[in-house]
């Protein structure tokens, strides 16, 4: 890539070219299942991905809940809240406060003002599969939800949505019965140590028309196919039965690759299969032809750094114009690197029993800390502790830069590297990031077609009579009125208007200088020092190009304002 960039902003002349954004989220598993027992932290946690306001929290609108298939009883071996219990007991009954602790988020949640909720199932009922484990079958591809309880399962989902929608008031908008399920990994075998069931083409598809068909689960959005990566995702949508179209409301991927998680002798053919630009090209087209159904990046995280998220992100919406892009697990253990948080989950409750018990200490931990003298902190309090990683900043600054209800589309001359935002008519945003870690660029921004656009649209719904007005014209008036509107006006008012000096703002954030920091609940996200991470810059502009230096390992936001 050349060290000087032409950037040349478009007019926004259509919606068509532009993608209407949906949000920002996160899963609740496994962190919600394992931390929301714990009242101080989970009000914590809660506070800093979901609060709107902006000095405390991300402000995340959408939240996906994991409707969990464990046994709870099975001494079976999971990582740090995986093993999410299900609610549904072998007689058919439900234990509703088995997942307390992850309702318990969803709930705090809901509060601070997330409103758009999603249910997901990482595997059925433990006692409907053929090892009778969550975890998947003995043996790899193998599909483990047995035939005969395709239906149960299905009104299995059904009830779990009707009871948070009736006991809790919270609407599930969609549904997700798949997490990844061309998997290998999701064999006991490979001793896999989180939920996940594997499922072939044929059976999927059994399942999503017993779920399009449960009268329950009428006015819910089905989604599917959430894969590894946009390849195993485009090989399910070529695959699909024309009459599973219609009942598919949005398309979900991940947009993992190989790299992120094992080495093989096969690895260069597996990134080539999951990560080279076509297919991600081949799924945009895929989804155009069938009435441009949305999609999801509905997961992905990193342990690679601030750096390697943000590319993920930036190219995920340049590629995949997704309407909304949600992150895997916001909380992870402390030395992860793959949360945005990062918290003591090891040590906290993952049953509903042990929670409630729980709860009273950590109450009373935090009235023993405000009596201490001088505000000691106790060792209840310190353990506790939330950690906040550099990957949190990156999220927060892509979440300023793309509002929620913003459009938005890639620009051709930054590749995979930019989109341009339109938060209204009279002011765009530039978003980049800097993918080199070692050679910055420059960004030579010429808005003059952008501005030109801008007044021309402006004059003529200026000009324009407004919806419902009664318009008279005497004779007398129409030539003056004609000097004063049409195209000859729109073109005047739109040479004047690249003559006129424009606001332009620019951020830097300095993802190399990134570091972990404590969170302290009462200063919020004010105690943060951004001085030697976030530069900003402002100027009235008149010629173009502007030039806008970009350091290596940097994104870059800048704004117009006409």
């Amino acid at each position: 890539m050349p060290r000087v960039l032409a950037v040349t902003l478009p007019v926004q002349s259509s919606s068509q070219d532009t993608t209407t954004w949906e949000g920002w989220g996160t899963s609740l598993a496994w962190w919600a299942h394992a931390a929301g027992g714990n009242e101080a932290l989970r009000q914590q946690l809660c506070t800093l991905l979901f609060s709107k306001d902006a000095a405390r929290g991300l402000g995340m609108n959408i939240v996906r809940y994991n409707i969990g298939g464990a046994n709870p009883a099975a001494a079976e071996e999971y990582r740090t809240g995986a093993a999410v219990p299900c609610l549904r007991l072998p007689n058919g009954s439900y234990d509703w406060e088995a997942d307390a602790a992850q309702v318990a988020v969803l709930l705090e949640a809901a509060r601070l003002g997330a409103d758009t909720f999603e249910a997901f199932a990482n595997s059925p009922p433990y006692f409907w599969t053929v090892s009778g484990s969550s975890r998947g079958h003995k043996q790899p591809l193998r599909s483990n939800l047995r035939k005969q309880h395709i239906q149960d399962f299905a009104a299995f989902c059904a009830d779990v949505l009707q009871h948070f929608q009736s006991v809790h008031g919270i609407r599930m908008q969609s549904l997700s019965p798949f997490n990844e399920p061309a998997s290998p990994a999701w064999c006991l075998q490979l001793n896999s140590k989180q939920e996940g069931c594997y499922f072939s083409k044929p059976r999927s598809h059994k399942v999503l028309r017993a779920l399009a068909q449960q009268p329950a689960l009428q006015g819910t959005q089905l989604v599917a196919f959430e894969q590894f990566c946009c390849h195993d995702t485009l090989s399910d949508l070529r695959r699909l039965p024309q009459d599973l179209w219609p009942a598919l409301h949005r398309v979900n991927t991940h947009t993992y690759t190989s790299k992120h998680f094992f080495k093989h002798p096969l690895k260069p053919l597996l990134l080539w299969q999951d990560n080279t630009p076509v297919w991600r090209r081949l799924l945009r087209r895929q989804l155009q032809r069938h009435g441009n159904k949305p999609l999801w990046v509905s997961e992905f995280g990193t342990g690679r750094g601030p750096l390697s998220l943000a590319k993920q992100i930036v190219k995920d919406l340049s590629t995949l114009r997704p309407t909304a892009w949600v992150h895997w697990q916001a909380v992870e253990g402390v030395g992860t690197n793959w949360g945005l948080l990062e918290a003591p989950l090891d040590a906290c409750s993952t049953t509903a029993a042990t929670a409630a018990a729980q709860a009273p200490s950590v109450a009373a931990a935090a009235v023993a800390d405000a009596a201490s003298p001088a505000g000691g902190e106790t060792a209840a309090a310190a353990a506790l502790q939330v950690l906040v990683h550099p990957n949190f900043f990156v999220v927060q600054f892509l979440m300023q830069c793309l509002p929620l209800g913003c459009c938005y589309a890639p620009l051709k001359q930054l590749g995979r590297f930019g989109v341009i935002v339109h938060p209204s008519c009279k002011r765009v945003v530039l978003v980049y990031v800097n993918a080199s870690s070692t050679k910055p660029r420059t960004l030579a921004v010429d808005a003059g077609t952008w501005l030109k656009g801008t007044a021309a649209t402006a004059a003529a719904a200026a000009a324009a009579p407004s919806d419902g007005a009664v318009v008279r014209q005497e004779a007398g008036d129409k030539q003056s009125s004609n000097a004063n509107s049409g195209p000859a006006a729109n073109a005047a008012a739109a040479a004047a208007a690249v003559s006129q000096p424009v606001r332009m703002h620019v951020t830097l954030l300095n993802l190399d200088a990134l570091q972990t920091v404590q969170y302290n609940a009462a200063a919020g996200l004010s105690s943060f020092s951004s001085s030697s991470t976030v530069t900003e810059q402002q100027a009235a502009c008149i010629g173009w190009p502007v030039l806008v230096e970009v350091p290596a390992a940097s994104l870059c936001r800048v704004e117009l304002l006409a």
